[in-house]
């Protein structure tokens, strides 16, 4: 499967040719190609995507990635923007929503989440740390060790995460420098 820039639709070829699979329904209408223009050049590709969503449209699934039984697309949401100083120069910033909708191939049964609004803001959650690859049946993200050294131990009784004695020996063991952790996420069933 593949799809475009700024394309809320995959693709998938049949008999030689590029054909519509899934179409990810975000409820914002695909950026016109004029208005891509007219403010171009641009200096990177996540400029024209901050471009479709301060002007309200959708800025395409960003990612994608397949198992032997289940698709996942990420795509975002437009929620607003900030400002922050880098090197004493202000520099407008883009705050979205990451979403992700799971399928399964063959059932086409689906779910829909946002890490953010689902599981709060713990390391551990799916797609709190962006997913980099998928195996045979699982999502696979990669936690940096000075982010899992920087966890407050303090707050780890009030998440129920950490009642899994295996993650709770990671957060534990790892050190700052150490290397990153890969964390396996199975997709069993939908």
């Amino acid at each position: 499967m593949v799809t475009a820039v700024l394309s809320d639709t995959l693709y998938a070829f049949s008999q030689g040719k590029l054909v519509p699979s899934l179409l990810v329904k975000t409820g914002k209408k695909t950026i016109p190609q004029k208005l891509i223009d007219n403010g171009g050049p641009y200096t990177c590709y996540q400029k024209v995507v901050d471009k479709a969503q301060r002007e309200g449209y959708s800025s395409g699934i960003e990612r994608v990635w397949l198992t032997e039984k289940f698709g996942c697309v990420e795509y975002h949401i437009y929620r607003g923007t900030g400002s922050f100083y880098m090197n004493n120069q202000l520099h407008e910033m883009i705050f979205h929503a990451v979403n992700y909708l799971i399928w399964d191939l063959k059932t086409h049964r689906a779910i829909h989440y946002s890490p953010a609004g689902t599981w709060g803001i713990n390391l551990f959650y799916p797609g709190q740390k962006n997913f980099c690859t998928a195996t045979e049946n699982e999502l696979v993200s990669c936690i940096p060790a000075y982010e899992i050294a920087g966890i407050d131990r303090a707050k780890m009784d009030g998440d129920p995460i950490y009642s899994d004695s295996r993650i709770r020996e990671i957060v534990d063991s790892t050190e700052e420098n150490d290397n990153p952790v890969i964390v396996y996420y199975p997709l069993d069933s939908i």
